[in-house]
């Protein structure tokens, strides 16, 4: 299990490395699986989970992880 989820950390560090250059529909999958990693850890609970994305978004803006903010300011733009 544990190598399973090592993996699959591994390729969406990967993805996320690339998101600002893929095409719509894999920016599209890659923002409603990146969602509901968020709304499963916050019990599915919209306000909460909106919140843990805005922090994050503020701890990576000043970690410079650039292609990690846009897919969170993408998934953010949804709910505006």
């Amino acid at each position: 299990m544990l190598q399973m989820e090592m993996k699959n950390s591994q390729a969406i560090r990967a993805l996320l490395s690339n998101y600002i250059h893929e095409s719509e529909s894999i920016k599209e999958t890659c923002r409603e699986y990146i969602f509901n990693k968020y709304y499963e850890k916050n019990d599915m609970f919209i306000n909460k989970t909106l919140e843990d994305i805005r922090m994050d978004l503020v701890y990576l803006e000043n970690a410079e992880e650039f292609e990690h903010c846009q897919l969170l300011n993408d998934i953010l733009k949804e709910f505006e």
